[in-house]
C-alpha cells in the first residue's frame, strides 16, 4: 500500500523533478521525467538492480537497508544508473524513508551530473 501512494503523488507533482519509488519487494516506480531520461516505458515493470550499475548496487543496496532498517532517516549517495539503452548516467540519489503500517518505502530524488562528470568537472 506505502509504494502506491507515494508513487501517485509523485506521479502528479507539479515539480518537474527525476523521482523514483522503492517499495520493500525492491520493486521500483519512475516517474515520467526519468522515465524519459533513462528511456524505460510506463509499462516497465523494474527493480533496483534494473537501473542502478553493478558497481553501485553494493552501495545503494547497503544505503536502502539503513533505511529500512531505521538506522538513518536520509541520505545522499553519487551512483551511477543504467539507461535502457545502454548509456551510464552520474547522479546523486536524495533518499528519505517513510514507514506506514509497518511497510518501508524509500522516496528517491534524481539529480543528473552526467554531463558535469563527463566534462570531468564531477
Amino acid at each position: 500500500m506505502g509504494a502506491d501512494i507515494y508513487a501517485a503523488l509523485a506521479a502528479r507533482s507539479p515539480v518537474p523533478a527525476m523521482i523514483a519509488v522503492y517499495g520493500a519487494d525492491r520493486r521500483v516506480w519512475l516517474n515520467q521525467a526519468l522515465r524519459a531520461l533513462l528511456g524505460y516505458p510506463a509499462a516497465a515493470r523494474l527493480r533496483a538492480d534494473d537501473i542502478v550499475h553493478p558497481g553501485d548496487q553494493g552501495r545503494q543496496q547497503a544505503v536502502a537497508a539503513a533505511l529500512r532498517a531505521g538506522l538513518i532517516d536520509a541520505a545522499s549517495t553519487d551512483l551511477r544508473l543504467l539507461s535502457q539503452g545502454g548509456w551510464v548516467l552520474t547522479v546523486t540519489a536524495h533518499d528519505s524513508a517513510a514507514r506506514v503500517d509497518g511497510q518501508v518505502t524509500i522516496l528517491t530524488l534524481i539529480a543528473d551530473w552526467t554531463e558535469a562528470a563527463w566534462n570531468g568537472h564531477y
